[in-house]
């Protein structure tokens, strides 16, 4: 089980520790892959296995003989690519010589400036784990890896089709609605609250070992009038932030970025584009993780340049990749 702050090996200055601070405490969702050990080691160019065994139980008579074990398919390898993403500021040197020198409060300007930048960049890569392309040097997000057309990367037998709920990765919300023939599942409709907490109930279920059920803050009042009206609804409290759950399991709420709030419904022509989703996953070394060979690498603005100006950068090389075709699940098709 490998963190954020275990990876990160290429930090330098006092400017480092504040942004790995600032990054988890402004990002529930890193945080909670930092608890769950949801970064894993990975090189430049790395490639893995999936695992697809369908073993039968088998039947023998108390004299029988043995029936011959299933053999194990070695199964292609799949390949994968870090994607580097920065941000940074430059800062003119005559401001650095202001601030050696005492002669304005240049640093407590500069400290609450580089504040600012952490924040942003914690909350851009969480929007990039969620809508991520996979174009333009970008990595491939949850969102279209889990578009609902095509089956998990490894898993050709993995449908994304609601109908085959043995295997399921993306989750029609419609399905539950009580309205005949909806293209979309209403949280604000108050007919259906018994429908959303069976519907959040199978999908973790459908997750082994789920352990984050995560929606966009856009969602979170409805949610949690239903959940604390059905007595599914707990807080805690875990390194000085509030933990909401559901049914014991952690709530994660995103900003609206990253989860967005105008995904189509289920209408097959011209879909109405007023839908969101909610994903269920387990973050764990080789089933569902964040892949990196830096974790977070940071460099402030004293690397000097051939101008008169000095660059402050921070970055994460990453990469999304699910091993395990039970360690996510999307559920699409909410209004909001």
């Amino acid at each position: 089980m490998a963190t954020l702050k275990e990876l990160s090996t290429e930090l330098y200055g006092e400017a480092s520790a504040q942004a790995m601070q600032t990054i988890l405490d402004k990002s529930a969702f890193l945080r909670m892959l930092e608890t769950t050990g949801g970064w894993e080691l990975e090189a430049s160019d790395f490639d893995w296995r999936p695992a697809v065994a369908n073993v039968a139980l088998s039947t023998i008579a108390e004299s029988g003989s043995w029936a011959s074990p299933t053999d194990l398919a070695i199964d292609s390898k799949q390949t994968g690519a870090l994607k580097f993403y920065y941000s940074g500021f430059t800062l003119s040197a005559s401001r650095i010589l202001d601030a050696k020198k005492g002669l304005v409060d240049t640093d407590i300007w500069v400290n609450k400036k580089r504040a600012k930048v952490h924040r942003a960049f914690a909350l851009n890569l969480e929007k990039e784990m969620f809508m991520g392309s996979g174009s333009s040097n970008a990595m491939s997000g949850f969102k279209t890896i889990l578009d609902g057309s095509t089956a998990l990367p490894g898993y050709t037998d993995t449908t994304l089709v609601p109908e085959d709920l043995d295997r399921l990765r993306v989750m029609d919300a419609n399905d539950y609605s009580k309205v005949a023939n909806s293209k979309s599942f209403d949280i604000n409709n108050a007919a259906n609250a018994d429908a959303l907490m069976a519907l959040i109930r199978e999908a973790t279920y459908e997750v082994d070992d789920a352990k984050a059920i995560v929606m966009s803050k856009k969602l979170r009042p409805s949610f949690v009038s239903i959940a604390h009206a059905k007595n599914q609804y707990t807080v805690e409290n875990a390194y000085e932030h509030p933990v909401e759950k559901f049914g014991g399991i952690p709530v994660i709420y995103v900003e609206n970025a990253a989860i967005a709030s105008n995904e189509p419904d289920n209408t097959s022509t011209t879909p109405s584009t007023n839908t969101t989703s909610i994903y269920v996953m387990s973050p764990e070394e080789q089933r569902l993780s964040v892949v990196s060979n830096s974790g977070l690498w940071y460099y402030t603005y004293d690397h000097e340049e051939n101008a008169y100006k000095n660059t402050e950068r921070l970055g994460v090389n990453m990469a999304l990749k699910i091993e395990d075709n039970k360690s996510i699940l999307r559920v699409r098709n909410i209004k909001c």
